[in-house]
C-alpha cells in the first residue's frame, strides 16, 4: 500500500496525515474560511458568484439528502447540476422553493438567486431534520408514572393560559409543577437534538459551497495546457458518474501535464466530498460548457 501523500505538495516522506512539514501553515484567514459552518455566510465570502455556481449548491444540496428527499427532486438536481432552468415551474410538490430558484435563474439575477438557494438549502435541512426528529409539542412526551395522572391538570393549566401563574404560586415540590417541568426539560433536550441534525447538515452544505466556490482570496490563473485528452476524459467521466474517488488520480494527471498549482492538487487529493460543480472540474471542462 502507498505511503499517505500531503493533499498540497504530494509529498509523503513529510505527511504525518495532520500536517506536512514541507507546506507553509495556512492562514488564519483560510483556517476561519475552512471552518465557517453557516452556509449564507459561506456562500456570501465568496466574490464574483455565478448562476452557475448557486444552481450547483442547490443540487449539491439535493444530493446530499437524497436518501431523505423524494425521487422526483433528484431531476432537478441534475437540472442545476447542468446549468438548466428549463423546469416549468409549478410542476412539482415542492414548487415552492424551487420556482424561486428557476425565476432568478432565467433573469440571470444573481442577488435574487443567492437568497432563493439559501432558502432552498434551509427546507432541505429541515427535511433531513424532521424524518428522524420530526416537530413535536409539550405534551407529546410521557411523563413518570407517578406524575402521568397530573397530565390533565397541566393541559387545562395550558390551554387557559394559566400555567405561568400556576408556576408562580406553586412549590418546586407541587406535583402540576413537576410534571410541566419534565414535560419542558424533554421538549428542550428533544429540540438540541434537533438543532444538532440541522446544524450538521449546514455544516455539510456549507462543504459543498466550498467544493464549488473554492478559496476567495487566491486568484488562480488556469493554463489551457493542463487541459490535456487525459485530463479532460477523466473530468468529464468524473462529471458524469457523479462519483469522485478518483480525484487524486486527476491530481496526478494534472500534475503530469505540468501543474503545479498547490491550489487545485490539494483540492484534488484532500479528503473532502465533491459535487458535479466542483471548482476544478468546471475549470477543466470550461470549454464544454454551454
Amino acid at each position: 500500500m502507498p505511503s499517505p501523500r500531503c493533499p498540497r505538495c504530494g509529498f509523503s516522506f513529510a505527511w504525518n496525515g495532520r500536517k506536512c512539514d514541507h507546506c507553509p501553515p495556512p492562514s488564519r484567514a483560510r483556517q476561519l474560511w475552512e471552518e465557517i459552518d453557516r452556509l449564507e455566510e459561506q456562500i456570501h465570502a465568496s466574490k464574483d458568484l455565478t448562476v452557475r455556481q448557486l444552481l450547483a449548491i442547490a443540487a449539491g444540496c439535493i444530493r446530499h439528502a437524497r436518501e431523505f428527499l423524494p425521487e422526483s427532486i433528484q431531476e432537478v438536481a441534475e437540472l442545476f447540476e447542468r446549468g438548466s432552468v428549463s423546469l416549468q415551474a409549478g410542476r412539482y410538490p415542492f414548487a415552492q422553493s424551487v420556482d424561486p430558484i428557476l425565476l432568478a435563474a432565467r433573469r440571470n439575477y444573481v442577488p435574487e438567486l443567492f437568497r432563493a438557494v439559501i432558502s432552498f438549502a434551509r427546507i432541505r435541512r429541515e427535511e433531513v431534520t424532521n424524518r428522524d426528529h420530526p416537530i413535536r409539542e409539550l405534551m407529546s412526551f410521557s411523563l413518570p408514572p407517578d406524575l402521568e395522572r397530573h397530565r390533565r391538570a397541566v393541559v387545562r393549566e395550558l390551554s387557559h393560559g394559566r400555567m405561568g401563574a400556576v408556576l408562580a404560586r406553586r412549590s418546586n415540590d407541587d406535583p402540576i409543577r413537576r410534571a410541566y417541568d419534565h414535560l419542558e426539560q424533554e421538549l428542550t433536550e428533544y429540540n438540541k437534538q434537533r438543532w444538532r441534525v440541522m446544524a450538521t447538515e449546514e455544516a455539510a452544505q456549507c462543504a459543498i459551497a466550498r467544493d464549488i466556490l473554492s478559496y476567495p482570496e487566491i486568484a488562480i490563473t488556469f493554463d489551457p495546457k493542463w487541459r490535456t485528452s487525459t485530463v479532460v476524459a477523466m473530468a468529464r467521466e468524473l462529471f458524469a458518474s457523479r462519483d469522485f474517488s478518483a480525484m487524486p488520480i486527476l491530481a496526478d494527471a494534472m500534475q503530469d501535464a505540468d501543474c503545479e498549482e498547490p491550489e487545485i492538487l490539494e483540492h484534488c487529493r484532500a479528503e473532502k466530498p465533491h459535487y458535479p460543480g466542483c471548482w476544478v472540474i468546471e475549470r477543466i471542462l470550461a470549454t464544454d460548457q454551454p
